[in-house]
């Protein structure tokens, strides 16, 4: 599963991904045109990380 969210609300120009592949979680944000920060968690099964994907996007 692969999400990218935009925020171009008046001075805002951000960009924040999720990706979760199998337990791996990775969270990618910053300033759109930028490599922006990346962090990458792992957890104990595929249906636990999606779960807590699931929670972030929403």
């Amino acid at each position: 599963m692969k999400r990218s969210f935009i925020n171009q609300k008046e001075l805002s120009d951000k960009f924040w991904n999720i990706e979760c592949s199998g337990k791996i979680q990775t969270i990618s944000f910053g300033k759109t045109g930028t490599k922006g920060r990346e962090t990458v968690k792992e957890y104990a099964d595929e249906k636990e990380c999606l779960q807590e994907s699931e929670k972030l996007i929403a």
